[in-house]
């Protein structure tokens, strides 16, 4: 099975930059990246951020304050934990910074 690529996101600005660009795909680390909860975010109307949690298929839409007071993005950013997702099926493989 494939390994996916992944790429750290370094701030809320480099979130931002990303989902610009049209990446979509990105997922928080857990348990020192043994394992990752998967989520597609992507701007919404009125500066908001809509985010799909792949783990329980709900969605959130939030302000950037909300990111870091109602949800794991925040935190995940703090711990450089949020990472892009590139190609393939798992999550096995290296990081790049």
């Amino acid at each position: 099975m494939p390994a996916k690529t992944v790429t750290v996101v370094d701030s809320l600005e480099d979130l931002e930059d990303r989902v610009r660009a049209g990446h979509h795909t990105f997922a928080i680390l857990l348990a020192g990246g043994l394992a990752y909860s998967r989520k597609t975010i992507r701007r919404g109307r009125g500066r908001r951020w809509i985010v799909k949690n792949h783990i329980d298929d709900t969605t959130q839409t939030l302000t950037s304050e909300q990111l870091w007071t109602e949800s794991n993005i925040g935190i995940a950013l703090e711990r450089r934990a949020l990472v892009q997702l590139e190609g393939g099926r798992t999550i096995a493989g290296s990081v790049e910074a």
